[in-house]
């Protein structure tokens, strides 16, 4: 079995005696072997650092989804025969509906997409056919096609049709949560006594389905998985979290299947513990506290404990038992390493179990370097690519490096100081998984254009041009990777990815130009800039290092700006709503999917500061009202932002989604590039749009900053579907001699 080296950044050894990552040929992957197969556990324990035996016949996440799809293809079944209501559409085709609409609802990849669902679904109510299930699937179509109105009508009738009909508790609890979360898609039509409403008769079907329905064994995992992952919200009433409520109204109705009873009941328990100590540092923590968490945690574990031994091929619960094992509270002798064991021999690739392990064992929880080289190897060394199994190494990675950037003391501690996306090691591993995906001769999980496109970022990333220029030539043609498609994903031409990759590769004086922007030599970086573009270089190339120069030298070192590059791990920035990507010329993509993107920093802050950006509108929201923005928030629901609207040329102080102040601004022509400054000083706000005053002084109706705030920035949208380049994000805290008077 092959594997990659063990990277540098986890290997105090290797760093420090300076080893350098051989020569590796395109067809052959790196090869080791783990340095010792006996290594201490995370509660120094021996063990073998190993994965259980293969084997091939056992459950997969592929197996499971299949699981999952028959399942509900049954549920709905099973819900029409009970309703007894024929359908004149023909019962064959009604049958075969429900089949491809449990294999679209587990996400398998033959199922038919959901426009073709949708016409099938008017078909068969056209005949007509009014039966409750079919109503509550038509409507689940109409949400998925943004057709929100008319998904709520047909959801209540769908409710009081089973209402009627005395259908099965999890189908009206289904339906019910459809409704909660279609009202909040509509918006402000609804008010919220009614989202409560059905937020408690959710509850309540849920508790039926659990106590009075009949499941099968192969039922249990998905409808487990369907709760944990869509449920967060309606667990939320106006009585605090419901859980507990849930399982006595269980108890009330007679009992109910166990497995689901314990899971639940453990569930809550679990986040009962975590609510009694609280989420700040261990110093924090009341007497209090540390005895109502380890209270619940034992009685969540003996829940966990009992569900495992109803199923022990069910990894679930121990999901939850990695955690209480790590943090010290397991009644037995198992370790968390243990508790792994068992959870990946039940399912080789239990995505859950892997990232529980991993997260304890990071050095700020006691673990080691060492330890997380032996976890990666052990999962980056199995040959499952029929699995997601061998890609969870290069999550974990990027887990690793977002942990060293933002908690590097402990890593500094180890001599650790290598950047972890220069690491040579940690490109070969990521080489050795992406090229086993496209070379494996068998189905893999993963649409190999998108793998092909993940492939190449994760190549700029890793900064290695030649190796980006290599997989374009051996699986451009073979995968079929669609440019515009990747530009929409990763925010850059693949054309211009793949100029500035043989500028690198075959000039000298380019890899020169990246190295004196790195260490802010303006004056070498402007002399490369002129000559390249003597010599001919691609101007699309150049055109953003040109504007990286220009702001850099334009911002001296004294003027304590703190400039932020986009970094894989989205350092320093959290992102709060909608998404965020790194680009290749280290931009941020800021992308709006709930009507707002928000990309805060990670740390708090007070005082007088200002935050400025570059901004380019990508793409457009559907209701067309394209829009950069700058925030000054206490949190995701409470800030001040400058929005710039280029599209009409005009600048909006806002708090909240109220504006406050609007004024007329000149806007840069198409691409619409434009540069946004906002400053909060003594609880008052300036604003710069290209240079110019728009804003000075502004104080902002029941806005005071008493308290610490974060810098970001974004948009603000009516819809979502707004994609926003973010240049040169930096930030500064004012120095003593700036005032809002001053125009920088």
């Amino acid at each position: 079995m092959t594997i990659p080296r063990l990277f540098a950044f986890v290997l105090s050894a290797w760093l420090l005696m300076g080893c350098q990552s051989p020569h590796v040929s395109p067809s052959e992957p790196v090869k080791t072997s783990l340095a010792r197969k006996t290594a201490a556990c995370t509660r120094a324990k021996p063990c073998d650092w190993s994965l259980p035996p293969d084997n091939p016949e056992g459950i997969t996440e592929q197996k499971l989804a299949r699981q999952t799809a028959e399942s509900l293809s049954r549920q709905w079944k099973n819900a029409h025969e009970h309703t007894g209501l024929p359908c004149p559409g023909g019962e064959e085709k009604l049958s075969v509906f429900f089949d491809h609409l449990g294999a679209w609802q587990a996400g398998q990849p033959d199922a038919p997409e959901p426009e073709a669902l949708l016409t099938t679904a008017e078909t068969l109510r056209a005949a007509p056919c009014d039966d409750p299930a079919l109503l509550h699937a038509h409507g689940l179509l109409l949400q998925e096609a943004g057709r929100y109105a008319e998904a709520f009508d047909l959801f209540l009738q769908a409710a009081a049709r089973y209402d009627q009909l005395g259908a099965s508790g999890i189908l009206k609890a289904r339906n019910a949560v459809a409704i909660y979360v279609v009202i909040h898609q509509i918006g402000d039509d609804h008010d919220k006594d009614q989202c409560f409403r059905w937020k408690d008769r959710a509850l309540e079907f849920l508790a039926q389905g659990i106590a009075r329905d009949t499941f099968r064994p192969e039922d249990l995992r998905p409808l487990h998985a369907h709760i944990r992952a869509h449920w967060k919200k309606i667990y939320w009433t106006r009585d605090g979290d419901q859980r507990h409520i849930v399982s006595r109204r269980i108890e009330e109705l007679g009992g109910g299947e166990p497995w689901l009873v314990r899971m639940l009941r453990g569930h809550h328990e679990y986040r009962r513990a975590w609510a009694d100590r609280g989420g700040g540092f261990a110093n924090t923590v009341t007497p209090e506290g540390w005895k109502g968490f380890a209270d619940h945690y034992a009685k969540a574990e003996a829940d966990f404990r009992e569900a495992l031994a109803l199923h022990p091929d069910f990894p679930e619960p121990i999901d939850y038992l990695i955690d209480i094992a790590a943090a010290g509270h397991n009644s037995g002798s198992e370790t968390d390493y243990d508790w792994f064991r068992l959870a990946v021999e039940a399912q080789i690739d239990y995505w859950p179990a892997y990232k529980s392990f991993l997260f304890h064992t990071l050095p700020r929880w006691g673990g080691t370097p060492d330890q997380l080289a032996h976890i990666l190897n052990m999962i980056s060394e199995n040959d499952r690519f029929d699995t997601r199994l061998p890609r969870y190494a290069l999550y974990h990675y990027r887990t690793i490096a977002s942990d060293r950037l933002t908690y590097p003391g402990p890593w500094t501690r180890r001599g650790l100081t290598l950047h972890p996306w220069r690491d040579p090691d940690g490109w070969a591993m990521f080489r050795h998984v992406y090229e086993g995906y496209l070379r494996h001769p068998g189905p893999i999980p993963f649409d190999r254009r998108e793998l092909l496109m993940d492939y190449l970022n994760d190549a700029h990333q890793f900064d290695q041009p030649a190796e980006f220029l290599r997989i374009l030539d051996e699986h451009y043609g073979s995968t079929g990777l669609d440019p515009a498609a990747f530009e929409k994903t990763h925010g850059y031409p693949l054309p211009l990815a793949e100029a500035r990759a043989r500028l690198q590769t075959q000039v000298p004086a380019f890899a020169d130009l990246l190295s004196a922007l790195d260490r802010c030599d303006f004056a070498e970086a402007g002399r490369l800039l002129d000559q390249l573009e003597t010599e001919g270089a691609d101007p699309a190339v150049l055109a953003p290092l040109r504007r990286t120069w220009h702001v850099r030298a334009e911002l001296e070192p004294e003027d304590d700006w703190i400039d932020t590059r986009a970094d894989p791990s989205l350092r320093p920035w959290s992102v709060h709503r909608g998404t965020c990507r790194p680009a290749f010329d280290g931009a941020h993509l800021g992308h709006s999917q709930d009507q707002r993107n928000l990309i805060l920093l990670g740390q708090t802050t007070n005082g007088n500061w200002e935050i400025a950006a570059d901004t380019v509108i990508v793409t457009n929201s559907t209701a067309g009202e394209a829009n950069a923005a700058l925030f000054v928030a206490k949190d995701k629901h409470t800030f001040v932002s400058l929005a710039l609207y280029s599209d009409r040329g005009e600048a909006v102080l806002s708090r909240g989604s109220q504006d406050a102040r609007r004024a007329p601004v000149s806007v840069e022509p198409a691409p619409h590039r434009n540069r946004l400054r906002l400053r909060v000083e003594n609880n008052r706000f300036s604003a710069w749009i290209n240079g110019q005053p728009v804003f000075s002084g502004e104080t902002i109706e029941g806005f005071t900053w008493t308290h610490a705030f974060r810098l970001g920035f974004g948009g603000l949208y009516p819809t979502a579907g707004a994609t926003v380049r973010f240049e040169n994000v930096r930030f500064r805290p004012l120095p003593p001699h700036v005032s809002s008077e001053e125009v920088p």
